[in-house]
């Protein structure tokens, strides 16, 4: 699926469907949300106003960055950056954030473009029965003996071991078990991220 945002043409992954943006959205922005069962998302598109502080090469200090705004009932689940398919840079995050009826998994895309920095802001929330994810893990690992009884060994950021503070990753979030929960939000996310890197 093909989108035009100023002179820049993007390809996203079928089954989003383009929305109007809200006035509070950033301008020249263009919004696209995805409905399943058992998750909703909401993807927003726009130039960045701020691409002189984007380091693309930097992960730890944009992940230093992340880690200063989070509040307790967030953590970091992935960053990572590279190149796409045709060679612009990118470097993103996926913090995931506590709400009322589970978890919600956002995403900070930043790709370098020939018409400067753009951005992509999204927000993946588990929809109808959620925690699915975790139990299944949870009971599996616990079978194996793998997580302790006290949840010892089942929480944990992702790039420091010792960083405690907060709503910390867990197992089930490990991208090794997003084969077994298709539809799940951060399974969804992630396929987002990896179609956009591959065909952009």
């Amino acid at each position: 699926m093909e989108i035009k945002i100023k002179n820049n043409i993007f390809n996203i992954e079928d089954g989003y469907s383009k929305v109007n943006s809200m006035p509070d959205d950033p301008e020249e922005s263009e919004a696209y949300v995805k409905e399943l069962t058992t998750m909703a998302c909401f993807v927003l598109f726009f130039p960045s106003k701020t691409e002189s502080a984007i380091q693309f090469d930097d992960t730890q200090n944009f992940i230093n960055g992340i880690r200063s705004c989070l509040s307790d009932e967030q953590g970091i689940v992935e960053v990572d950056k590279g190149k796409t398919g045709s060679g612009k840079r990118y470097i993103y995050s996926i913090v995931k954030t506590k709400i009322q009826n589970g978890v919600q998994y956002n995403l900070n895309f930043n790709i370098e473009t020939a018409e400067g920095v753009f951005c992509i802001s999204g927000s993946f929330d588990e929809k109808g029965v959620t925690g699915a994810r975790d139990d299944t893990v949870y009971r599996l690992l616990r079978k194996l003996n793998a997580v302790k009884p006290d949840m010892e060994g089942w929480f944990c950021d992702p790039y420091d071991h010792d960083f405690d503070r907060g709503f910390l990753m867990n197992v089930s979030e490990w991208r090794e078990f997003d084969e077994m929960f298709h539809g799940h939000p951060l399974t969804e996310l992630r396929k987002f991220v990896s179609d956009f890197i591959r065909n952009n």
